[in-house]
C-alpha cells in the first residue's frame, strides 16, 4: 500500500523505534526522475508512470533560472505533480513553499526528510553546494543519528539522468546498492495532462513584453522603483545577464536576461554622501536621480525578491 509522509510529526516515533527490532524488508526501491522541468518536454514523461506499489519516487524542480519555479507553480505545476504519484520533490525553498500536497518538499540547500519504511528509518539529505558548510554538517550529523540509512543527494547526483535505485537492507543497515535505467509504463491520461500543461507553459513564455522605447535596464529599473516608491536603486552589474537591442522581448528572454532572484530592501532618508560611499564600496551601479535625501532600494539577502517589485505575470499565488 502506498505510504505518505509526515516527517516532522513522526520524528519522535522514529527516535524511539527499538533498535533490536529486525525488519522484514530486504530492499527499498527508489525511482529517481531527476529534473521534472526537463521531464515536461519528453514525449512520454517519466512522471506519468510514477505510480508504484512499493518504494517511492523522487525528482527535483531546479530549473535553469530560479524564478521559473514560481512561474511553474503559478501555472499549476505543483497541483499537476499531485496526480502523478510522486513522493518527494527537491526544490529551491527560497522561491517555493508548498503546502497541502500529497508529496513532501525537500529544500535543495541543506534539506532533509526522514521516513519509517517498513521498520527502517530511511533519510534523504539534499545539498546543492560543493561541500557542506558548518551548519549543513551539523544538520547532516543530526539526521544521520536519527536514521538507519542516510542517502546523501549532492549537486553532482542531482544532475544524473533518471535511474531506478535499490538499497539492500541487512540488520537495519545498508548492505549494498544497485542502479539501472528506468522502465516505467506511462499513464495515457497523465501524459495528456502533462502535454496540455506544457503548452500552457510555452504560451506563457512566448508572451511579448514591450519595453516602451527604453532599453531593458531602464525599463526594468523604472518599473521597480515606481512600485517601491523609491527614487534610487543600487544594484550589482550581475543583475543583468544580457541586454538586448530590441523594442519587444518575450517573457522567456526576460527570465534569461534578468536575475529576478536577487533580493532588495527599501531604505528611506538616505543622504547623498552615504549613497555615494555605499555604491563605491560595493561597486554598485546607481539608477535614478540622486538627491540630498533619498528613498533607496538596496541589495539585501533578507529583502524581497526583485520579482516582487516587478514581473510580467502575477506570481503572488505561490
Amino acid at each position: 500500500m502506498k505510504f505518505r509522509y509526515l516527517p516532522l510529526l513522526i520524528i519522535f516515533v522514529l527516535l524511539h523505534c527499538p533498535g533490536k527490532y529486525k525488519p522484514r524488508v530486504k530492499k527499498i526501491d527508489i525511482v529517481y526522475l531527476s529534473s521534472l522541468y526537463d521531464d515536461l518536454y519528453r514525449d512520454e514523461p517519466f512522471m506519468a508512470g510514477a505510480q508504484l506499489d512499493t518504494g517511492f519516487v523522487i525528482g527535483h524542480i531546479i530549473p535553469p533560472y530560479p524564478v521559473m519555479t514560481q512561474v511553474l507553480g503559478n501555472l499549476g505545476f505543483f497541483e499537476l505533480l499531485g496526480s502523478t504519484g510522486i513522493d518527494f520533490v527537491i526544490s529551491d525553498s527560497a522561491l517555493f513553499h508548498a503546502q497541502g500536497y500529497d508529496y513532501y518538499i525537500i529544500p535543495a540547500s541543506s534539506g532533509y526528510a526522514i521516513m519509517n519504511y517498513q521498520g527502517v528509518r530511511f533519510a534523504i539529505f539534499a545539498y546543492d553546494g560543493d561541500t557542506l558548510d558548518i551548519d549543513a554538517e551539523v544538520q547532516r550529523a543530526i539526521v544521520q543519528q536519527r536514521s538507519d540509512i542516510l542517502w546523501m543527494i549532492d549537486r553532482n547526483f542531482l544532475n544524473t539522468p533518471p535511474r531506478h535505485l535499490q538499497f539492500f537492507i541487512e540488520n537495519r543497515g545498508l548492505a549494498d546498492t544497485s542502479s539501472k535505467a528506468i522502465s516505467l509504463v506511462p499513464d495515457p491520461d497523465i501524459v495528456k495532462q502533462i502535454g496540455d500543461f506544457k503548452e500552457v507553459v510555452e504560451r506563457t513564455l512566448a508572451m511579448k513584453i514591450a519595453l516602451q522605447d527604453k532599453n531593458l535596464e531602464d525599463f526594468l529599473l523604472h518599473q521597480v522603483t515606481k512600485t517601491a516608491n523609491a527614487n534610487l536603486l543600487l544594484y550589482p552589474a550581475s543583475l543583468f545577464r544580457s541586454s538586448p537591442v530590441a523594442d519587444t522581448i518575450t517573457l522567456a528572454d526576460m527570465i534569461e536576461y534578468i536575475a529576478f532572484e536577487m533580493r532588495f530592501k527599501k531604505t528611506t532618508r538616505m543622504v547623498k554622501s552615504d549613497v555615494q560611499d555605499l555604491a563605491q564600496y560595493n561597486e554598485y551601479l546607481v539608477w535614478g536621480t540622486l538627491q540630498d535625501t533619498n528613498a533607496v532600494l538596496l541589495p539585501d539577502p533578507q529583502g524581497e525578491f526583485l520579482s516582487t517589485y516587478y514581473f510580467p505575470i502575477d506570481l503572488s499565488r505561490n
